[in-house]
């Protein structure tokens, strides 16, 4: 995958998010991703819901195949399924979750990512979709979780 496009639900857009992400370094067993997102924090109000994350993620192979590179290959795999695990930063205001606190920044939230992705990789498409948990690395943990559902070109 050169680059793609997914829409978020949760996970590290706290209520949805549009991004984009493009894979880093592809290895033997997997490869290295980069996503960015714009999105809302919450839907039922929009003052103070803007939220935008960033993530860096490991995705391991799970149903491996012999190959030389972890690239998409349609006449070897039309279904891959991978292990994602890596760490996210999303930006949001406080008083979007924190009832009661009275701050009037946004503030910086750090994430951990464990997760299932998989990919249909037709010959000139590939469609992903991935299930993760979210927990927030903060004094106040909170545990999150999330899907997306994206395509991305070969």
């Amino acid at each position: 995958m050169r680059a793609g496009f997914a829409i978020d639900a949760g996970g590290t857009a706290p209520a949805g998010a549009v991004s984009a992400e493009m894979p880093l370094y592809y290895g033997e067993h997997g490869f290295l991703n980069m996503q960015a997102g714009i999105g809302l924090a919450d839907f039922t109000t929009l003052e103070n819901s803007f939220s935008t994350s960033f993530s860096t993620t490991y995705n391991r192979i799970l149903n491996g195949y012999r190959r030389d590179l972890c690239r998409p290959a349609p006449d070897h795999n039309k279904f891959e399924l991978y292990l994602e695990t890596g760490l996210a930063l999303s930006t949001f205001h406080p008083r979007t979750f924190y009832a009661g606190k009275n701050r009037l920044r946004y503030h910086f939230h750090q994430m951990g990512i464990i997760g299932l992705r998989t990919h249909y990789v037709s010959p000139k498409w590939i469609y992903t979709f991935k299930i993760r948990a979210t927990p927030l690395l903060t004094p106040d943990i909170q545990f999150w979780a999330g899907a997306s559902a994206g395509i991305g070109w070969r």
